[in-house]
Formats: C-alpha cells, sequence, structure tokens
C-alpha cells in the first residue's frame, strides 16, 4: 500500500503474478488492474512452461518479494507436461513460505483444465484443496469458474485452438475471478485485451454480457469459499 506524496491517503495495492504462459496470455494482468475499482500497481514474472520449482530457483522471484507487494499470485503449469503432485505440494508450500518471510499476502491460483479433459479437474481441485488446507492459504478458483461456463455456455469460446490457454475473454473472466476473490468487487467495466500482431486492443464487452459472466463468477466464488475459504474475510488496513 502507498500514501500519495500530497500527505492525502491514497490507498492503492500492488499485485504480483508469477507463472507462466497461461498468466501472460492477453496481458491478463493488465485486465485485473483496468477492470478493478480499487487503485492497481500490477507486474508479472512468467516465462512459458516454467513451473513453480523453476521460480524457487530464480533469484529473480527472491528479489521481486522484497519490492514492497501486497498480494502475490501463484500459477503453476497445469498441462502436459505438467509436475507431479508431490512436486506441486512441496513447492507451493516453499512458495507460500518465501512470500510470507516478505511480507506479502499469497493467493494459489486453481487452474482450469484442458477442454473436454473433465477427469483431469477432479486430480487438479484435490491437489489444490490439499494445498491450501496444509499451508492456510486461500485459492483463486479461475478452473471452477472456466470449466463450467465452457461446459454450460460452449458458445462463449473460452479456449485457443491448442485448448489449453484461454481466449482473451476466458482471460477476462480469470481476471474478474481474482479480483472478486481478492477485494470481493462485484461491478466491472468489462474491458477485455485482444493481441493485435505486436501490440495489444482494448475491447468493451456488452452490457448484459458482462452483467451475465459477473453472476456466474460471483456465484462461484461463494460457493468455493463457503467450502474451501481457508483466512476468511481480512480486513486490509492503510499503515
Amino acid at each position: 500500500t502507498s500514501v500519495s506524496i500530497t500527505g492525502t491517503h491514497e490507498l492503492r495495492f500492488f499485485i504480483k503474478h508469477v507463472g507462466n504462459s497461461h498468466t501472460y496470455m492477453n496481458d491478463m494482468p493488465e485486465m485485473v488492474r483496468i477492470n478493478s475499482s480499487e487503485k492497481l500497481e500490477v507486474t508479472m514474472l512468467a516465462r512459458p512452461a516454467i513451473t513453480f520449482h523453476d521460480h524457487l530457483e530464480s533469484m529473480e522471484l527472491q528479489f521481486a518479494l522484497k519490492q514492497g507487494y501486497d498480494f502475490v499470485i501463484f500459477q503453476q503449469a497445469a498441462h502436459e507436461p505438467c509436475p507431479s503432485k508431490e512436486a506441486t505440494l512441496h513447492d507451493a508450500k516453499a512458495l507460500i513460505e518465501l512470500a510470507r518471510s516478505c511480507g506479502v499476502m499469497p493467493y494459489i491460483m486453481i487452474p482450469w483444465s484442458q477442454r473436454n479433459y473433465d477427469d483431469d479437474f477432479k486430480t487438479t481441485k484435490d491437489i489444490y484443496h490439499q494445498v491450501m488446507m496444509d499451508n492456510l492459504v486461500d485459492g483463486i478458483p479461475v478452473g471452477y469458474v472456466i470449466n463450467r461456463l465452457s461446459h454450460q455456455n460452449p458458445e462463449l469460446e473460452l479456449f485457443q485452438s491448442d485448448n489449453q490457454h484461454l481466449t482473451s475473454l476466458g482471460s477476462y473472466l480469470e481476471s474478474i475471478t481474482i479480483l472478486n476473490t481478492i477485494f470481493f468487487e462485484t461491478k466491472f467495466p468489462g474491458k477485455l485485451i485482444y493481441p493485435n500482431q505486436s501490440s495489444f486492443e482494448e475491447h468493451q464487452l456488452d452490457e448484459r454480457l458482462i452483467d451475465f459472466l459477473t453472476k456466474e463468477v460471483v456465484h462461484t466464488v461463494e460457493r468455493f469459499k463457503s467450502n474451501y475459504c481457508v483466512c476468511g474475510k481480512r480486513e486490509i488496513l492503510d499503515d
């Protein structure tokens, strides 16, 4: 958090996204920022196919977490080839401990399964629920949102042609799930970012679609928290 140089109180939150291609696809962290009613600063540390273990071995992460972030969101490599359950449990514990030692509140992203690989999601849920319980850390249920909507509303086209990475609309859902989980936000402007050759373009969603997606996300997060929330609602106080 920060205070403005004029001495007035300005509550600003700093979020670090730590992950892989699923993190940076469609500039998802920026979608978090532009769809929030909070004053956010977002950065990411992400490269293709990088795992929790790879991040742990990087001095870059250890340095980054000491730069005054309020929250860090860890996103594991989740599709083939992906780390074993044992590796994920071990490395998630180490990342969470590292974040807390730096005074940063950690969250674990619960990933989605590949399109049409429904059986994989049960295994995914079991792994990440254990991470949450073992480390008393809250999860962000993006996988629940994506899997549910991709089945109930396939016309939304949430997956790219590789059946693993999300479209811009899928990344939008990821971003508002993060915002609802951490900040309890329920009103979103519906701003999407689309890749356009070497740059990105911003697009505006239709109001009816914004309302529909928001209701789905809020409902899913509420159900998830009622069953699995470890830490509960927090009062975030400015220094």
